[in-house]
């Protein structure tokens, strides 16, 4: 069973789609957050969602690639 979802991660957090990933998340944590605020709308949580959002998708497209690389 452990086998068959290495098998399964492989196939998803390929190089390029964790490349992907990360420039999407950036735009998400860096460049939304900046649209955001250049409006002068009251949207802050929304910008503190987006932010944390950016991270944790890039954080976990890195971890799920790093635990494929090193168990794969």
């Amino acid at each position: 069973m452990f086998e068959n979802l290495l098998q399964f991660m492989k196939l998803i957090f390929s190089s390029y789609f964790v490349g992907l990933t990360v420039f999407c998340g950036l735009i998400l944590s860096f460049l939304y957050p900046y649209i955001i605020d250049k409006e002068k709308a009251e949207f802050k949580k929304e910008y503190k969602i987006g932010r944390i959002a950016g991270y944790v998708y890039i954080g976990g497209s890195l971890a799920a690639f790093f635990i494929v690389k090193l168990f794969g």
